[in-house]
C-alpha cells in the first residue's frame, strides 16, 4: 500500500492530512524552477477548507525555498520525473501524522482526559463507548422507566442502547483497520514521544520509508532538505543524522 492510498482511507489517519478542496486562497509566486507536478499539487492542497496559517506557510516554503531547487528537485532520480507532486503530498501527510503522535498517558488518571481530547483515536472511542454500554446495562432497571420522561424523544431506551453498542463495534473495527494501514505503510514508531524533536523524527522516518518504497533508495540528503524546509529549521537533521537514526531504528526493530 502506497501513501496515495492512505489519502483515500476514511479513518483518523485520513483526517491528519485533511484534503477537502473547497475554498480559494492567495497563492505564492512560484519560481520558474519548480516542477509543474509539484506546483499543481501545492495549488491543490492550498484549497483545503480547513487549512491553517501554519499549513499554508509550509506549502509556501515547499514552493519557494531555494533549497527545494538545489537539494530536492535537482537530486531526484530520473524515475521521479513527473512524480514531484507525490513528494509534496508525502511531506504534508507525514507532517499531519507527526502532529497526531500521542505522548504516553500520565500516571494520574485525572489527567488522562486531556491527551484523549488532544490525540483522539478510534480505539479510545471504542473503549469509551464500551464503558458507556456497560453502564447502560448495569443501570437499566433503575433508569429505563425514567428515559421517556427525561429525554422526550421517540427513541426507546433499548434503541439508544443498541446505538451505543454499534458505535463501540464500529470504532473497534476502525481501530483494527488503522492498525493494518499503519503496518502496511510501515509508519514510524517513536519511542521517545515527549522528545522536543518528535515531529522531526517522525517526518524524516516517514519520508525515508516513502522514498525506499517508491524509488528504491532512502535519499537521505533529499529527506534532510524536505524536513528542514517543512519545519523551517536551519538546524534540521543532516543526511548523516538521518542515516544513523534509520540504522538504529532497524537494529531496535530486529531485536523485537
Amino acid at each position: 500500500m502506497r501513501t496515495r492510498d492512505l489519502i483515500r482511507l476514511p479513518s483518523p489517519l485520513y483526517t491528519a492530512c485533511r484534503c477537502e478542496l473547497m475554498t480559494t486562497k492567495s497563492t505564492p509566486d512560484f519560481p520558474d524552477w519548480i516542477p509543474s507536478a509539484a506546483r499543481d499539487k501545492i495549488l491543490e492542497l492550498r484549497q483545503r477548507e480547513d487549512s491553517t496559517p501554519e499549513e499554508l506557510a509550509v506549502l509556501d516554503r515547499l514552493a519557494t525555498y531555494e533549497v527545494m531547487h538545489t537539494e530536492v528537485w535537482q537530486r531526484l532520480p530520473p524515475s521521479a520525473v513527473g512524480m514531484e507532486g507525490r513528494i509534496i503530498e508525502w511531506t504534508v501527510v507525514g507532517l499531519g501524522l507527526a502532529a497526531t503522535t500521542r505522548p504516553p498517558f500520565p500516571k494520574n488518571k485525572v489527567e488522562i482526559a486531556e491527551p484523549l481530547a488532544k490525540y483522539p483515536r478510534a480505539q479510545d472511542a471504542a473503549t469509551l463507548a464500551g464503558n458507556l454500554l456497560k453502564a447502560i446495562d448495569e443501570n437499566r432497571q433503575s433508569t429505563e422507566g425514567l428515559w421517556e420522561a427525561y429525554t422526550r424523544t421517540k427513541l426507546s431506551y433499548l434503541e439508544a442502547r443498541n446505538i451505543v453498542e454499534w458505535l463501540a463495534y464500529f470504532f473497534d473495527l476502525l481501530s483494527v483497520k488503522n492498525q493494518l494501514v499503519a503496518a502496511a505503510l510501515k509508519l514510524p514508531r517513536i519511542r521517545k514521544k515527549k522528545a522536543e524533536n518528535v515531529k522531526e523524527l517522525y517526518l524524516s522516518r516517514f519520508l525515508s520509508q516513502r522514498f525506499i518504497d517508491d524509488f528504491h533508495d532512502y535519499y537521505d540528503r533529499i529527506v534532510s532538505a524536505l524536513v528542514g524546509v517543512t519545519l523551517d529549521s536551519e538546524d534540521g537533521p543532516d543526511a548523516v543524522t538521518i542515516r544513523g537514526r534509520r540504522r538504529r531504528q532497524r537494529k531496535i526493530s530486529s531485536k523485537k
